[in-house]
């Protein structure tokens, strides 16, 4: 959520409307339980890259993203 043409007065859910990508880069306590299968009705493409290890990858894919977690080398299903 970078303040880039006044994105920093736009909701989480504004922001993610229509992305190809969710990047987790802060593991702040707000983000610790999304309603993932919102945020996945909201995007174009329904894809996460966790760089924190913030999120169990069971729970985003359950919900349709494709999870990719920096360094771990796994593919999602």
């Amino acid at each position: 959520h970078v303040d880039f043409e006044g994105s920093n007065r736009r909701s989480h859910e504004e922001s993610i409307q229509g992305a190809d990508l969710l990047l987790l880069a802060d593991n702040h306590g707000e983000f610790r339980s999304p309603d993932f299968l919102r945020l996945a009705s909201l995007m174009r493409t329904p894809v996460i890259l966790d760089t924190r290890n913030f999120w169990a990858s069971d729970k985003p894919e359950e919900k349709g993203f494709s999870y990719h977690l920096l360094g771990c080398g796994r593919t999602s299903r």
